[in-house]
């Protein structure tokens, strides 16, 4: 059986200094280690991070993260402040380009015309699925479990 390796995707740089950027990503990779077989989750929190000396440039982050994006099947892409996050609409652009599957969750519940100004036309038409509102991390991460594994 093939391993199904799922990307965490999302705003960084616009929770510099908190830990927003990691909290959902230590969710979902505990969600998807609990109730799934051969995946590999893959949080680009756990290699950079902002603040952090550990890189030696910005183009080794870019280099590594659209590798990771690259060998991923499926991305998981937290849509809160992707406004704000050039380096997540380029990752959902190389998935998007590679065939991967785009699920994406927006704490807001907007209706459509509002969901498409709030995270970008092009961002809503790469993902495959949206969940919206109250626990849409939750339904996302379902969806994948049952979908898309």
């Amino acid at each position: 059986m093939k391993e199904t390796v799922i990307y965490l995707s999302g705003a960084m740089e616009a929770y510099d200094g908190t830990d927003k950027a990691k909290e959902w990503r230590e969710r979902a990779k505990e969600f998807f280690n609990i109730y799934c077989k051969n995946v590999r989750v893959i949080s680009p929190v756990d290699f950079y991070s902002y603040g952090s000396n550990y890189h030696q440039s910005e183009l080794e982050v870019f280099r590594f993260d659209l590798r990771k994006t690259k060998e991923s099947d499926v991305i998981l892409v937290n849509l809160n402040d992707i406004r704000k996050s050039i380096g997540s609409v380029i990752e959902l652009y190389e998935a998007y380009k590679n065939g991967s599957t785009i699920i994406g969750f927006l704490d807001d519940e907007p209706n459509i015309p509002e969901l498409i100004k709030q995270i970008h036309p092009w961002v809503y038409c790469m993902c495959d699925r949206i969940e919206t509102g109250k626990d849409s991390m939750e339904r996302a991460m379902y969806y994948i479990k049952d979908y898309c594994l």
